[in-house]
């Protein structure tokens, strides 16, 4: 399970703060304002964060219900543990 803040600045670039808690008991935080991101005109797009405890990660992600929602699905590392799928709800806009 993991609870996250996730901050898109409108210009190509992401800040992440993430709390993931596994089922091994494994507490895992980070912090990281590294993350640069394109969408195309059909509202598909991809996003990386460099400088995370495996290396760069990749997502790829479509914005649906007229922007209130991403579906996101990681594309390269960290190491593969299986499908990862995030859902991120619009909470507020600046």
């Amino acid at each position: 399970m993991a609870w996250a803040v996730v901050t898109f600045d409108g210009k190509g670039t992401w800040s992440l703060v993430l709390t993931e808690v596994h089922k091994e008991g494994e507490i895992l935080h980070i912090t990281n304002p590294n993350g640069t991101y394109t969408v195309n005109a059909d509202c598909r797009g991809s996003a990386s964060l460099a400088n995370t405890p495996f290396g760069v990660a990749k997502w790829e992600f479509v914005i649906v219900d007229d922007g209130k929602e991403v579906l996101q699905i990681v594309t390269g590392a960290p190491p593969p543990r299986g499908a990862t799928t995030w859902m991120l709800k619009k909470q507020f806009s600046r």
